[in-house]
């Protein structure tokens, strides 16, 4: 009996101990550090100076580039496309082998129009 109450108080003891509370993912440290990565990815823009990309799988990358108004070189270059791959591929067929998908072009579109619109507006204010 000595025993039971022995092995008892010590798991009671052992359960005390651990935290089984699931930290909400946007608390604490985890959540000043996700606000300073959307920063940065944001480069300080409001929501509404933000650029939203237009891309669809069954758009070809040129389309991409076209209707983004960016540089069919540089989303190469960006998505890991050889310069020597001149046929014009749909994001859903050249993403599979080259390991991306239409939210990897979109958020490299969005970067690289939120620095452009940063960099405009840092020289604007100055």
């Amino acid at each position: 009996m000595k025993k039971i109450i022995l092995v008892l108080s010590v798991f009671l003891i052992f359960l005390s101990s651990c935290d089984f509370v699931p930290k909400k993912p946007g608390s604490g440290d985890e959540q000043s550090k996700e606000k300073a990565r959307l920063e940065k990815d944001n480069y300080g823009l409001s929501s509404d100076e933000q650029f939203n990309a237009i891309a669809f799988g069954y758009m070809t990358l040129s389309k991409v580039a076209d209707t983004n108004n960016i540089s069919l070189n540089f989303l190469k270059q960006a998505l890991g496309i050889p310069d020597y791959i001149k046929q014009d591929y749909k994001i859903e067929q050249i993403g599979k082998n080259f390991k991306f998908d239409v939210n990897d072009v979109k958020k490299i579109i969005n970067n690289q129009k939120n620095k452009e619109t940063a960099k405009q507006k840092n020289q604007q204010n100055q």
